[in-house]
């Protein structure tokens, strides 16, 4: 019992004397302030201190400007403006030495290729390249020949040649190219307006258009051959029944306007075929009454039906035949050469 005693006497001695340790030295085994706690390590405690602190009462007299906090703080901002500083400090350096080699650049004299270097590239370009087979530099190369261009002197005969092998190989613009050409016989080539639409029709066949839309387009270039050259009639009348029969509107006006104003074959058995079926079109209608009262296309000629014809329908105020019948009245009542210029204005309506 004794024993047990002495026990409890010494462990309360011993934790009298650790209280009173504690008590005594609080500040030996732990940080008092937020610099002190992040220096030693002490993270926990540090942040317990900023609480404590952030949620103090606040006080009329202004923060002491010697605290630990605002020394940390200050430290923190000072670093950061060095850090901003050494980064501005950097980019300060790398622009001078940009500025000072744009203006060597600029101080150096400049070279420039010359006219005749740069057309003796594209001609060697061109040259290249229609020799090997690229339709696109044929083409590009006849045009150069033909005009005289990047530095080429005309030779008519070799830009047709190229022309002629790009167009071969179904280039587009070949094709339009030397279809024009040979319509219109530009740098004095002898014309061959049958061939030019032949290439015509393969430029539009290519195009992606209705076939519609290519009767159409192939019409009005066989209109403008025909202008130029009324030689070209069987070319144009062929187009126009192409047309016509794919629905081409304007075919029908081009059928009539070469009933009156050409000289066509009595044998032409397609026109006549097509002005003996009944139609409704206006002009097609005025284009049977011309024929029937001529006696022309192989039709039977009846002057009395084809005049009775046209002038019901000039009474419906259809244009056609109203036209017709005045530029009849106009020819009729002419006795001289100068009466008959005088009724040139009524055949324009007819000229196509």
């Amino acid at each position: 019992m004794q024993k047990h005693i002495c026990t409890l006497v010494k462990k309360s001695s011993v934790l009298l004397v650790s209280a009173v340790l504690t008590a005594q030295i609080p500040n030996a085994f732990a940080c008092n302030t937020v610099a002190e706690c992040n220096v030693e390590g002490k993270f926990n405690r540090a942040i317990e201190l900023d609480l404590q602190r952030s949620y103090a009462p606040a006080q009329n007299s202004p923060r002491d400007s010697s605290s630990s906090y605002d020394g940390v703080s200050s430290a923190l901002a000072n670093s950061f403006k060095s850090w901003e500083d050494s980064k501005n400090a950097a980019w300060d350096v790398s622009h001078a030495r940009y500025l000072a080699w744009e203006k060597e650049e600029l101080s150096k004299p400049r070279t420039f290729f010359s006219e005749a270097d740069i057309a003796n590239d594209r001609r060697n370009v061109l040259i290249f390249g229609a020799e090997d087979g690229r339709a696109m530099r044929q083409n590009q190369l006849g045009l150069s020949l033909l005009n005289g261009t990047n530095g080429f002197q005309v030779d008519v005969g070799k830009g047709m040649y190229w022309l002629r092998k790009a167009a071969t190989q179904g280039d587009h613009h070949a094709l339009r190219n030397l279809a024009n050409i040979l319509i219109a016989g530009d740098y004095g080539v002898k014309p061959e307006p049958e061939v030019g639409l032949q290439l015509y029709e393969l430029y539009m066949s290519a195009s992606g258009l209705s076939a519609s839309d290519q009767a159409s387009f192939l019409l009005n270039k066989a209109v403008e051959i025909y202008k130029k050259d009324d030689r070209f009639y069987p070319q144009l009348i062929e187009a126009a029944f192409k047309a016509n029969t794919l629905g081409v509107a304007h075919a029908p006006q081009v059928i009539y306007k070469l009933s009156v104003v050409s000289e066509p074959s009595t044998t032409d058995l397609k026109l006549k075929t097509l002005l003996e079926t009944p139609s409704s079109n206006l002009y097609l209608v005025a284009a049977s009454a011309y024929a029937t009262e001529k006696g022309i296309f192989g039709m039977t000629k009846d002057k009395v039906k084809g005049r009775e014809i046209i002038q019901a329908e000039a009474a419906l105020g259809h244009q056609p035949a109203i036209d017709y019948l005045q530029l009849i009245k106009c020819l009729n009542e002419t006795k001289t050469l100068e009466d008959r210029q005088a009724c040139e204005p009524l055949v324009h309506p007819f000229f196509l």
